[in-house]
């Protein structure tokens, strides 16, 4: 969508898993928080239901469960050299987020597994000790 110099790069998310869902919903709630804080990062902001720009419009075609991401990319962001690289990003955008989930999910099961074994190792410790006595 595009309005006064600026276009509005907008993605509609879409996840299988429940899981993945929560954590998607984390990551774009910090990316927008953490996304506004620099100064020359197009502006991000992400909602559960479509963005003003799209209201009005059909996107009853539109699946998603993951609400919507929109970047508003200035023409400062596709200035010379530039345009390359924020194209690349933008047509690169959902394989960065499901990367992510993908390691976020990864890290989790490796902490819980890690808990899991200490929790295995105490019960252990206690049960041969309360069989001792």
């Amino acid at each position: 969508m595009q309005d006064d110099g600026k276009i509005n790069a907008v993605f509609p998310m879409r996840f299988k898993d429940d899981t993945d869902l929560a954590i998607a919903t984390s990551f774009f709630q910090e990316l927008q928080d953490l996304g506004n804080s620099f100064a020359k990062a197009p502006k991000c902001s992400w909602s559960p239901i479509p963005p003003p720009e799209l209201r009005g419009e059909n996107v009853n075609h539109l699946t998603t469960n993951g609400g919507f991401v929109s970047f508003g990319v200035l023409s400062r962001h596709v200035k010379g050299k530039r345009a390359a690289k924020t194209a690349w990003i933008l047509l690169n955008f959902q394989a960065y987020v499901k990367y992510h989930i993908k390691c976020t999910r990864g890290y989790i099961q490796s902490r819980m597994r890690e808990r899991l074994e200490t929790l295995t190792e105490v019960h252990l410790i206690f049960s041969l000790h309360h069989v001792t006595v």
